[in-house]
């Protein structure tokens, strides 16, 4: 059982819709879950996150997602978005109703099946199976036991014809190739999110998009928050984070300005990286500095927005 997501669409809720999902991959049911943008998928049934978005009935990031979507729809233009580990195409299809391109870069062979079947499906998607860091060229690749958790091991020894080795290419290129005009990125690969971020640095200091990041940390993985604080540093940019606690045993989320020592002592569910400049997120934050479980139902994007 996911403890954390039972404790946000609450126990009994959680069970049944639990007991709905193997009901449907028994009969081959998939459903059909409408997103915060309207968007409607139609579930891939071997797909464990997809399992999740029908439990949260679209809100796996907690409010998370909203937000992203509320700063893109306040955007005085529409740009590309990049998706950086689509695994399954959550996001590119929350990012295709505000970018003039989603731009889904998804490296595991595993996930090319439904990523096609999305962009088939939304004619703004463009899937890249490629791997993002902060080199071009090719970097070993493992595939995990779930396919949501796979990701890229640069220091391991690469053999260009053999199995597990994935092309990678960095932001500033990709960007640059195709005169791209970035408006956000969403970032999820498992603990390599610095190396995104640091092949980003053009890109942040010449279009200033915003990433949404979880930059999870783990052993033996460069993501640090003193590489974070360089960044930052050299961009910029500074974080609004989203912190995630349980008082009572149900779920409160807090969007704060957080420095790097703050990130260091609180959980957070994700991060936005941002430029300095940018108004929206103060904003949002004046408006919900918290949420709990009134805001984590299907909500609309509109209902995010600060006014």
């Amino acid at each position: 059982m996911n403890w954390n997501l039972a404790h946000c669409v609450g126990p009994a809720t959680y069970i049944w819709r639990r007991i709905g999902w193997r009901l449907r991959r028994i009969a081959g049911c998939r459903p059909v879950v409408e997103l915060a943008n309207g968007v409607r998928w139609q579930l891939p049934l071997h797909d464990l996150f997809a399992s999740d978005v029908f439990v949260t009935s679209g809100n796996v990031d907690l409010g998370c997602e909203h937000i992203l979507l509320a700063y893109l729809r306040t955007c005085r233009c529409v740009g590309d978005t990049i998706d950086v580990g689509a695994h399954s195409g959550y996001y590119s299809l929350l990012l295709s109703s505000e970018s003039s391109r989603v731009y889904a870069f998804e490296p595991d062979i595993r996930n090319f099946g439904m990523m096609d079947e999305i962009a088939a499906s939304c004619g703004q998607i463009d899937v890249v199976r490629e791997a993002v860091g902060d080199y071009c060229g090719t970097v070993s690749f493992l595939q995990a036991g779930n396919s949501d958790v796979s990701h890229i091991e640069p220091d391991q020894q690469q053999n260009p014809s053999g199995q597990g080795v994935v092309p990678i290419t960095t932001l500033d290129v990709f960007a640059g190739q195709r005169n791209l005009e970035v408006t956000a990125v969403k970032i999820d690969v498992e603990g390599f999110d610095i190396l995104v971020l640091e092949g980003a640095k053009r890109l942040a200091l010449q279009q200033r998009p915003v990433f949404s990041v979880e930059f999870g940390l783990e052993a033996g993985r460069p993501n640090s928050w003193d590489r974070l604080e360089a960044f930052l540093a050299e961009t910029r940019y500074v974080v609004w984070a989203v912190d995630l606690s349980f008082p009572s045993g149900k779920p409160l989320c807090r969007f704060a300005l957080r420095s790097i020592s703050d990130l260091k002592s609180v959980w957070t569910k994700m991060l936005f990286v941002v430029p300095a400049e940018d108004t929206f997120f103060a904003q949002f934050a004046a408006k919900f500095p918290s949420w709990g479980s009134e805001r984590l139902g299907a909500m609309k994007v509109e209902d995010w927005i600060p006014s």
